[in-house]
């Protein structure tokens, strides 16, 4: 194997004079520290798209007094594998007529959603939602 006897020439740029120190251009230049790259940017992003798609958090309303919170639970577990359920109390420690519950994926909330929504339990029909938060704000809202 040869090596050339010398660097190649590199024709100058038609714009630079000959001698002028090469620059990066604007586009590629390391920005300073605390200024987000476009990967990282990016990478905030995808975490929210993942987010919000995989908004698996339930609202569940209008639960019937005499439903014990255990009957509840079980509900939801025939619908997906639950990582949180939580049944509001009030300031005396009764349970009230709501609660959310968390599912591991998509597919437990939408079974929870289509099954569990306007199911009679006693003298109340049960109301299951979706929550998903709009912009980063944790406003939710329910969507039946």
């Amino acid at each position: 194997m040869s090596f050339p006897p010398h660097m190649p020439i590199i024709p100058p740029m038609p714009f630079l004079p000959p001698g002028a120190p090469m620059m990066m251009p604007p586009n590629m230049a390391i920005p300073p520290p605390g200024i987000p790259t476009n990967g990282a940017h990016k990478t905030a992003e995808g975490e929210k798209k993942n987010r919000l798609q995989a908004a698996t958090t339930v609202f569940v309303g209008s639960i019937s007094d005499r439903a014990p919170d255990a009957m509840i639970k079980r509900m939801l577990h025939n619908c997906g594998s639950v990582v949180n359920w939580k049944r509001v109390q009030g300031a005396n420690g009764k349970l009230q007529a709501f609660g959310f519950c968390e599912y591991e994926n998509p597919e437990g909330t939408l079974r929870c959603i289509r099954l569990l929504n306007g199911w009679q339990i006693q003298e109340k029909k049960l109301v299951s939602s979706r929550m998903f938060s709009v912009d980063d704000q944790q406003t939710l809202i329910c969507v039946h």
